[in-house]
Order: C-alpha cells, then sequence, then structure tokens
C-alpha cells in the first residue's frame, strides 16, 4: 500500500494537489486511444475527469470536441462558453 502514496510537497498548493489523480486517469484515457493531432473526439460525460480530458483534447489534440452528458447540472459555462446545444436522446 505504501507504494501507492507519494507525499505532497509543501510548496504545491493543496487544490492543485487534488487534480493530479482525476488529471492522471483523463490522459490515461487519451492516451490509451491512441488520439493524433486533428482527430474529432466525443467525450461522453463531463463529470470532474470528463471535463479536464474536453479541455485538454480541444486545447492539444482534436480539431473538434464535442463533450455531452445525459445532465445539464454538468454544463460548466466556463469551459462551454456558447449556449449547451441539447440533443434529444434516442431510444
Amino acid at each position: 500500500m505504501k507504494d501507492n502514496l507519494l507525499k505532497v510537497p509543501e510548496t504545491v498548493d493543496p487544490q492543485v494537489a487534488n487534480l493530479a489523480e482525476p488529471l492522471a486517469c483523463g490522459l490515461h484515457a487519451i492516451e490509451i486511444t491512441g488520439l493524433k493531432k486533428n482527430d474529432n473526439v466525443l467525450v461522453l460525460g463531463v463529470g470532474p475527469i470528463g471535463l479536464l480530458i474536453t479541455y485538454i483534447c480541444s486545447k492539444e489534440f482534436a480539431s473538434n470536441t464535442v463533450a455531452c452528458d445525459t445532465s445539464a447540472q454538468n454544463y460548466h459555462p466556463c469551459l462551454f462558453p456558447a449556449e449547451p446545444q441539447p440533443i434529444p436522446p434516442v431510444l
């Protein structure tokens, strides 16, 4: 168990340290997809990890990044400044 723990240096802001694990999960997800520059990306779910993936893809990789979620609660205007465009579910 001790091998899975890292001490956070005193110089690192705790709020920044809190992002380490979700960011690692998001980066791992991007890595295993084999994503390349100018690929199109669809992120399903915009919880904390989905938001990080969406941000990284939109800034670093994808020519088009689309994020969707079933909950309007997960809409974040800071990341998605345009009005959300709801797409009705297909059943």
